[in-house]
C-alpha cells in the first residue's frame, strides 16, 4: 500500500509539472477542459494528502517547516486570480503574466515534492554514478561521431542520446567503422544503464516497504511488552519517558 502511495504521489507531481510546462509554452490552455479537470483533481488529491498528514503529525510545527513545498503546491492560484478579475482589484497588474509566474512557482513546488524521492532513487545501488558515467560517455561519443561521420554536434548529441537509451529512431545511422564501434559501445552501456535504473527503482520501493514493516513490527513488540508489565513497572517507564522528553 505504501508503495502504491509513493508511486501515485510521484506520478501526479510529474503530470502537474508537465501541465505547467505545456501551459507556459503555449501548447495548450490548461484552464480549459480536460486539462482543467486533471489539474483540479491533482490539486484536490494533494490538498487532502497534506491535510491528513498535517493533522496526523505529532509535531505540526516541524511538519509545516519540513513540508513547505507541499503547502505551496496546493495553493489554488487559478481561483485566486479569477477572484481578482471578478472584483477588478488588481487591474493595474498584468494578471496573465502573474498567473503564469504563480503556475511556475507551483511547478517548482511539485518538483520539490518529488526531488527527495528522485535523489533517493538515484543514490540507490550507486545508480547516480552510472548516470554520471552515461553523461560523460554520451558527450565523448557525440564528439567522436561528429568528426567520424562529418555531422553537426547537435545531430551527433541527438544520435548519442537516442542510441544510449536504445530507442534507435534510425533517422541518423553511422556509416564508418569508428561510428559503428561508438554505436555498439553506447548500446551496450545503455542496456546496462536501463537495467540498473529498473533495479534501483525496485530496490527503493522494496526497501521502503521493508522499513515500514519493521517499524510496525517493533511497535507491536513494544505494545506487547508494555501490556505484560504491572502497574508499578508502567509508572517507572512513564517517569523515564518524561525525563527523556525534558
Amino acid at each position: 500500500m505504501n508503495k502504491i502511495y509513493h508511486i501515485t504521489v510521484t506520478v501526479f507531481a510529474l503530470v502537474s509539472i508537465a501541465l505547467v510546462i505545456i501551459d507556459l509554452c503555449g501548447i495548450r490552455d490548461i484552464t480549459q477542459p480536460p486539462y482543467y479537470y486533471i489539474d483540479t483533481g491533482i490539486l484536490i488529491f494533494f490538498t487532502v494528502d497534506y491535510s491528513l498528514r498535517f493533522f496526523a503529525a505529532d509535531d505540526r510545527k516541524k511538519f509545516f517547516k519540513e513540508n513547505i513545498f507541499d503547502l505551496i503546491a496546493i495553493i489554488p492560484y487559478n481561483s485566486i486570480f479569477t477572484a481578482f478579475r471578478m472584483f477588478r482589484v488588481f487591474r493595474v497588474l498584468r494578471l496573465t503574466k502573474l498567473a503564469k509566474a504563480a503556475r511556475l512557482l507551483r511547478a517548482a513546488a511539485f518538483f520539490g515534492v518529488v526531488r527527495k524521492k528522485i535523489v533517493s532513487i538515484l543514490k540507490t545501488n550507486g545508480f547516480i554514478y552510472v548516470l554520471y558515467a552515461s553523461i560523460v560517455l554520451v558527450l565523448i561519443s557525440s564528439v567522436m561521431i561528429m568528426f567520424a561521420e562529418n555531422m553537426t554536434f547537435r545531430d551527433a548529441l541527438w544520435w548519442s542520446i537516442v542510441t544510449c537509451t536504445t530507442v534507435g529512431y534510425g533517422d541518423i545511422s553511422p556509416a564508418t567503422s569508428v561510428g559503428r564501434i561508438v554505436a555498439v559501445t553506447l548500446m551496450m552501456f545503455g542496456i546496462g544503464m536501463i537495467g540498473m535504473l529498473t533495479g534501483a527503482i525496485t530496490t527503493y520501493f522494496t526497501s521502503s516497504d521493508k522499513e515500514n514493516k519493521e517499524i510496525v513490527a517493533d511497535d507491536d513488540e513494544l505494545e506487547t511488552l508494555i501490556s505484560q508489565m504491572n502497574s508499578e513497572q508502567r509508572q517507572k517507564l512513564t517517569e523515564i519517558a518524561r525525563i527523556i522528553i525534558k
